[in-house]
């Protein structure tokens, strides 16, 4: 809308002229007087001036005439009280819009306002037009003649380009062939533009290659279209393979005929074997066997490898745009937190592990390793994470922690017992003589108890021996309710005692073809895990019968196989498997135990144990009921039940034959010699092997045998049983050892083999042991001829 600048010096007709034009639209100011009105003229534009002649000091005509002079674009409107021709008609050779006679109706003055406003909008609508046509006159005069001046240079300017780019420019006709080779094809293809001309494209591609772009060049060509980025493979003339990108535009005569392509071709074998190392970079993120992180500076997540997917179970997309926060479990301290930022935000590399959590809220180990990555300028812009799931390495140092925890165990057991074989041995043995030299019940009672409890302690040592070490022994016969038996004595001794035992096993059980020591690790695997589910108390019952398995046994379980077997049942009345968890039981390092409370591989090694020996295993379980496992294991074809019954045998006497009795145990010596001399023996004593060998030499000839112990200061049992086999081939050597455990145990057994050593007693042992071993030893020497007394030297 219009500005309206009033100009009168009564006030009143000012107000009301303002209020009139305000109302009709019109953006209004007023002035009292000329000097005020150019006031306003000079601080603001303004396109219509309505003005009364008479104004004091400066008239409304001289205000007029200012205006024409410094802004003939304002319309002018002249108000006057004394209406004169002469008035009116010099106001409008000044240049007044228009002349209006007081007192000034509305219409009057609305009209001439809104006249004086269009002619101001037309004015200047020419004012514009006349300047932009002007201006666009001159632009067109200067384009020409900068156009002139281009032209002139433009074919020096072109050349000059063609020449000097990196790129080849060419031409070919309606049939391919090059009419046209810029400088740059020598540089690119080894040829110099005379020797292309004539030639086809094709012609400088390996034969494949020129089918290939041929046809699809021809398609191009049949449609007359424009082509770009059409990557081809050329032969460089030295023979080297280079890839090109080639631009081309056709070109057509004024009157429309075909007459080929220009374009040029862009060396891209940097580019595409650097897309190649990309494409390889991102195949090796993509299969990296670790995960792989980019954060920005505030450690919000930009990429994800799918390793990371793997490993976390979040997707990529619940990754992108959150933190590595989402893996934070509460079991990394926040101190190694603070380190690690402290550390890449000084631009260096962190390495450590975190404790870290799945999407599903399962924990895991990984090492990591971030570091920064940096703008060209040097700015940290991105971190970058390299992380490895070392939860199955952290399971495997634990287990082989334990395991060292065990062999240590193994090892210290192994001295416990020498010492307590050593200890057990007099008391053992000592029983025996005081039972022949005691008549009264009251003192056989008491020597049995003695002798009774020597035997469990004994039993106790064995045990607690073979489940430390683990004694591996080869197959053999082995008659599964004698190992039960042995394995409730165990858990009585070692489990809760609000636990109790059952034992249902059949009196006349087939005896199995196994290694002892392994189906006593699956009794105890089974036990413990049975113990763990009874946390308040409950019942363990082993069951063992004998079954013979047929056809229909068969087709209902697949794992089994017809023949004659020995069922064993381990049952608890414990808090169950759930449905969930049953097809998960045997699974390596599986647990439902708390950490450090379970490695996950009991029922894994009892799985294989069970299939090592061509047996299967099942279990059923209730919830809040129990569980129960049972395993099948072929008994030996043809074998009759075994019972418990052992023929009890006289103890066979000497007939006063000199025994030499080596041991550094002064109880077991003594004991030893005691328990010879009782039955008929004579006795020589020795504490080592120097020892031995001296009475041994002082008594040569004399001595009818030799029992000796293994371990021994000086000389041990192995070097002395050697030198005298040297001093005397035929003499009987019976070797007593408390500490022939594990492989090292198994290669000294070897080592007295070969010496000749036939009867090697492990301690504690009776007397009727050692008895019977000497007998059998002496029936030998009596049985073979001594050996020829060396001849004399000859003079």
């Amino acid at each position: 809308m219009a500005k309206v600048l009033i100009v009168d010096d009564e006030r009143s007709i000012r107000r009301s002229l303002c209020e009139l034009l305000h109302d009709a639209g019109y953006q209004v100011a007023e002035a009292e007087d000329a000097e005020a009105a150019l006031v306003h003229l000079r601080a603001a534009p303004f396109d219509v001036v309505i003005s009364d002649i008479i104004l004091p000091r400066v008239s409304g005509v001289e205000l007029l005439r200012q205006l024409q002079a410094t802004a003939p674009e304002v319309q002018v409107v002249m108000m006057t009280g004394e209406p004169t021709a002469e008035t009116a008609a010099s106001a409008l050779r000044l240049g007044a819009t228009d002349y209006l006679f007081k007192p000034i109706t509305k219409a009057a003055i609305l009209r001439a306002t809104a006249n004086a406003a269009r002619i101001k909008f037309l004015e200047d609508a020419r004012r514009r037009l006349e300047e932009e046509n002007k201006a666009h006159r001159e632009r067109l005069e200067q384009l020409v003649a900068e156009r002139t001046s281009q032209l002139r240079v433009s074919e020096g300017r072109y050349r000059n380009l063609v020449e000097t780019t990196f790129d080849w420019v060419w031409e070919v006709d309606a049939d391919a062939r090059y009419t046209y080779a810029s400088p740059r094809v020598l540089d690119l293809l080894g040829y110099r533009p005379e020797e292309v001309i004539g030639r086809t494209p094709f012609d400088l591609m390996p034969e494949a290659e020129a089918r290939r772009v041929r046809a699809i060049f021809e398609q191009i060509a049949a449609r007359r279209d424009p082509f770009s980025g059409l990557e081809n493979t050329n032969v460089h003339r030295n023979g080297q393979l280079v890839i090109l990108e080639s631009n081309g535009t056709p070109v057509f005569s004024p009157t429309g005929e075909f007459l080929g392509y220009h374009g040029m071709d862009r060396n891209v074998t940097a580019r595409k074997q650097a897309e190649e190392q990309l494409r390889k970079l991102a195949r090796a993120v993509d299969q990296s066997p670790v995960s792989i992180v980019i954060t920005d500076r505030e450690g919000k997540i930009e990429f994800v490898n799918p390793k990371f997917t793997e490993v976390s179970g979040y997707t990529a997309e619940e990754a992108l745009g959150n933190t590595p926060r989402i893996q934070k479990s509460g079991e990394t301290p926040l101190e190694e937190y603070r380190r690690l930022w402290g550390t890449i935000l000084a631009g260096g590399e962190w390495r450590g592990e975190f404790h870290n959590k799945r999407k599903n809220g399962s924990l895991f180990w990984e090492t990591v390793s971030i570091s920064a990555m940096r703008d060209p300028a040097g700015a940290i812009t991105h971190f970058v994470a390299v992380k490895e799931d070392v939860t199955e390495k952290k399971q495997l140092e634990a287990r082989f922690l334990r395991a060292q925890r065990v062999e240590s165990i193994g090892s210290l057991a192994s001295g416990i017992a020498h010492d307590l074989n050593n200890m057990l041995t007099p008391i053992l043995m000592g029983a025996a003589l005081l039972r022949k030299a005691t008549y009264g019940p009251r003192d056989q009672e008491l020597v049995q108890v003695i002798d009774s409890s020597t035997r469990r302690a004994i039993d106790v040592v064995r045990q607690l021996l073979g489940f430390a070490r683990g004694q591996e022994s080869s197959a053999q016969p082995v008659q599964l309710r004698h190992l039960v038996r042995e394995m409730i004595a165990i858990a009585r001794e070692t489990f809760p005692r609000n636990l109790q035992f059952q034992d249902r096993c059949a009196p006349d059980l087939w005896p199995v073809l196994a290694n002892a020591t392994q189906i006593h690790q699956v009794l105890v695997n089974l036990s413990v895990n049975a113990r763990d589910a009874m946390p308040q108390g409950g019942t363990l019952t082993f069951r063992a019968a004998n079954v013979t398995l047929d056809e229909h046994y068969v087709a209902m379980h697949p794992q089994a196989t017809v023949g004659r077997f020995v069922r064993l049942e381990v049952q608890d009345t414990g808090v169950g498997i759930p449905e969930e968890l049953r097809e998960r039981v045997f699974e390596s390092f599986f647990t439902t135990k708390g950490e450090g409370q379970g490695t996950g591989l009991g029922l894994t090694t009892v799985l294989g144990i069970v299939r090592d020996h061509k047996g299967f295993i099942s279990f059923t379980s209730e919830v809040g009921r129990g569980t129960t496992f049972e395993i099948h294991l072929p008994a030996i074809p043809g074998a009759a039940s075994g019972g418990d019954a052992v023929a009890a045998s006289e103890a066979p006497r000497g007939q006063g034959e000199l025994i030499l009795v080596v041991d550094d145990e002064l109880p077991v010596c003594a004991a030893t010699c005691l328990t010879l001399e009782g039955h008929g023996y004579r006795t020589l004593r020795a504490h080592n092997g120097i020892d031995a060998l001296a009475e041994f030499s002082r008594h040569l000839g004399q001595v009818h045998a030799v029992v000796t112990d293994f371990m021994m200061p000086l000389m041990d049992g192995v070097t002395l049983c050697r030198t005298l086999r040297k001093l005397s081939p035929g003499t009987p050597l019976i070797v007593s050892s408390g500490g022939l455990f594990g492989k090292g145990g198994a290669r000294t057994m070897e080592s007295y083999r070969e010496i000749g050593v036939r009867h090697i007693l492990h301690k504690p042992h009776n007397a009727e042991v050692l008895l019977q071993a000497l007998a059998a030893e002496l029936q030998v020497k009596a049985a073979v001829p001594p050996p020829p007394a060396p001849e004399e030297p000859k003079a």
